[in-house]
């Protein structure tokens, strides 16, 4: 498809489908998403097209990658709000790194539960001293 053909289909979207109602959610169950369901009425996948084919075509700044469309009209309060559309030919480029756990998030949880730990000990170790002082023992 050329540029004029793509741009055709997204007026003849603009042009018949309201703005107003079009709903798209990102949904995740967890904080962290290891994977997401796209929940949309019928003019919200609409419009979505209609975003994403633009996104395909805009000019954009020499050497930018950042396309100046605005998604997020389409989602609710409750979905996953997109922060920018961006195009490159060279996806994996544009990643950011894995984050793989190192061994400092390890430490930091043993660290955290050794604490614990030894606060609740010393806990108890008080609570038998103060009753063996109280009782006279």
């Amino acid at each position: 498809m050329t540029d004029g053909q793509i741009q055709e289909v997204i007026e003849r979207i603009n042009s018949t489908v309201p703005k107003d109602g079009a709903k798209l959610l990102v949904y995740t169950e967890d904080d962290e998403p290891q994977d997401c369901e796209i929940i949309g009425n019928r003019e919200g996948y609409l419009r979505a097209a209609a975003e994403f084919l633009q996104a395909a075509i805009v000019p954009l700044e020499s050497d930018a990658f950042i396309t100046p469309i605005d998604f997020n009209y389409l989602v609710p309060s409750r979905g996953l709000p997109v922060k920018r559309l961006s195009r490159s030919n060279d996806i994996d480029s544009i990643l950011p790194p894995l984050h793989k756990r190192a061994w400092k998030d390890k430490v930091l949880g043993f660290g955290c539960v050794t604490i614990l730990i030894f606060l609740a000990v010393c806990t108890f170790i008080g609570i038998g001293t103060i009753g063996g002082w109280i009782f006279g023992k």
